[in-house]
């Protein structure tokens, strides 16, 4: 995937794109050095093309520049020098630090952390949990069916939705568990699908019981509190994926 852009110190426009391989033939060939300027969708800015792991397979060479005292001819006019430090030897210190951050950033990449948590949440964690909740809801709410029969096809019609959701959302985990390279826009398209379906058949169960005063106030509470928590996980998850760097970082483009 050609993603990758670079330029030596004397250039006034970038070079690229690029892929990654390629990038190592210029390393290789010599025309790209360890100080040249590197940069891909998701970074801040440009950083050294040395920060970027596998391109350069011959370590850099050991600093073993020293510091030397200067020399006193004169020890009655001598004084104690301590704490020197050059301006210079600062300012590569500095660009060291800088370089080890936006390489922390770089190879915060791939499936892991979060992001794999949110694949377990939706292929293992979720399902387990929708089983159970829907197996008590059954068993509470079935003996009400002889007085409010319309409370069966209410649940049927959740039973529906909610196994409909799990199964998509069963693929989505596994597809991003398995690196799909659409991987954000697969889980955005998913929550947002999640949200709108799960707010309309709620909103239809309210209807099928509006008939009945009684049973709509008791499926009001119920269906407030439920979309409740169905925002909160749609708001949790969306605000990850928009925000996160391993998702920036993972899925550029």
């Amino acid at each position: 995937m050609k993603i990758w852009y670079w330029h030596k110190e004397n250039d006034t426009e970038p070079r690229g794109p690029i892929s990654q391989d390629e990038l190592i033939e210029l390393a290789k060939n010599g025309d790209l050095k360890r100080d040249h300027k590197v940069w891909k969708e998701g970074f801040d800015d440009w950083i050294n093309a040395d920060s970027v792991s596998d391109i350069f397979s011959i370590p850099p060479p050991i600093n073993t520049k020293k510091i030397k005292s200067p020399s006193i001819e004169n020890s009655s006019n001598s004084k104690t020098v301590t704490n020197i430090t050059p301006q210079s030897e600062k300012g590569e210190t500095n660009v060291s630090n800088n370089s080890a951050k936006e390489k922390s950033n770089y190879e915060l990449k791939g499936v892991g952390g979060w992001l794999t948590f949110f694949c377990v949440a939706l292929t293992i964690i979720g399902p387990l949990v929708g089983i159970g909740q829907l197996n008590t809801s059954w068993e509470e709410i079935s003996p009400a069916f002889d007085i409010y029969p319309i409370l069966e096809s209410a649940m049927w019609l959740e039973t529906l939705s909610i196994v409909g959701i799990m199964i998509y959302g069963f693929f989505v985990g596994i597809m991003i568990w398995g690196g799909n390279e659409n991987g954000k826009l697969i889980a955005e398209k998913y929550l947002k699908i999640r949200l709108s379906t799960f707010i309309i058949v709620e909103f239809i169960i309210l209807l099928m019981v509006s008939g009945d005063s009684f049973l709509r106030s008791i499926m009001i509470e119920e269906i407030l509190i439920a979309i409740f928590a169905e925002l909160t996980f749609f708001g949790v998850w969306f605000s990850y994926f928009k925000k996160s760097k391993r998702v920036a970082n993972t899925y550029a483009t």
